[in-house]
């Protein structure tokens, strides 16, 4: 008797355990890849005999702050996350098991990153101009930009003087504006912030 169970337990440890036959899921996308999309369709191969999959995901910022963070059970082999995963990057780390007969299988990982700044284009040029005695800021238009955020940084610390927000590629700034000040510009399209693009003021 205890001969049968000694070799039974050296069969399971050679083998590791086993998921009652309910095999782990593959990931089809956007797995390793890059996405522009801020939420993104998650797929994976369905299961025979998978009554739910278990999936979790978390979304950070290059910083480590999280931005996003789902633990849910689904029964299609896809998931569309309720809310971005990003505001502009991030690196998304998903892991999903599937679920047969209450039997849960071997947990699959994998990652991707967003960047949703690419469907922003920064502007080419920013530059400025005196007009009816006033320092007038103006860039070449961005397709798509809903409007421009617009900041006026001062020369000595880097400080906001001002913040503006332009619908039209161009703003009008202070009468007098202190040499070396620096204007960024960045566009806002529909779904992300584009790279800001900066200028300095000399007379």
């Amino acid at each position: 008797m205890w001969k049968t169970a000694l070799c039974f337990a050296m069969q399971f440890a050679a083998v590791g355990p086993v998921f009652a036959d309910c095999l782990a899921p593959k990931w089809i996308s956007p797995a390793g890849n890059i996405t522009a999309e801020t939420r993104p369709v998650i797929r994976w191969t369905a299961v025979a005999g998978a009554d739910t999959y278990v999936l979790k995901v978390l979304s950070r910022v290059p910083e480590g702050q999280i931005v996003a963070s789902f633990d849910v059970a689904v029964t299609d082999p896809r998931f569309v996350p309720p809310t971005p995963l990003a505001d502009e990057r991030a690196k998304v780390t998903v892991s999903v098991a599937a679920r047969c007969a209450g039997n849960l299988s071997v947990s699959e990982q994998t990652w991707f990153l967003i960047d949703a700044t690419t469907t922003c284009p920064a502007p080419l040029q920013v530059w400025f101009k005196l007009e009816n005695g006033r320092s007038v800021g103006e860039w070449q238009a961005v397709s798509g930009a809903i409007y421009y955020e617009v900041r006026l940084h001062s020369p000595a610390d880097g400080s906001v003087l001002k913040v503006l927000e332009a619908r039209e590629p161009r703003a009008t700034l202070d009468n007098v504006i202190p040499e070396g000040s620096v204007l960024s510009v960045r566009p806002r399209c529909a779904r992300a912030y584009g790279e800001p693009v900066y200028a300095i003021h000399a007379r």
